[in-house]
């Protein structure tokens, strides 16, 4: 999967204690064990390893599990 937006969980979690989830970026590869948790968050692993609870609306399936992807930067967009 990968991150559609910036998140940290200390700013954006609903749940009162954030402390088991994941933040990340942008364009940020993020690996999923196991099915979707009943709270809408999966269990996932970020490329260094990191590992914590990540809320389902800020991933997407990854069209090319061999693409890089990279958020874009509003000066390149024309």
């Amino acid at each position: 999967m990968v991150a559609l937006f910036d998140y940290n969980p200390s700013e954006y979690s609903p749940n009162i204690n954030s402390n088991d989830e994941l933040s990340f970026h942008s364009g940020d590869v993020i690996y999923i064990h196991g099915n979707i948790h009943d709270d809408g968050f999966y269990s996932g692993e970020l490329e260094n390893g990191k590992k914590g609870l990540v809320p389902s609306n800020c991933l997407k399936e990854r069209s090319d599990e061999n693409a890089i992807v990279k958020p874009i930067e509003a000066h390149e967009i024309r």
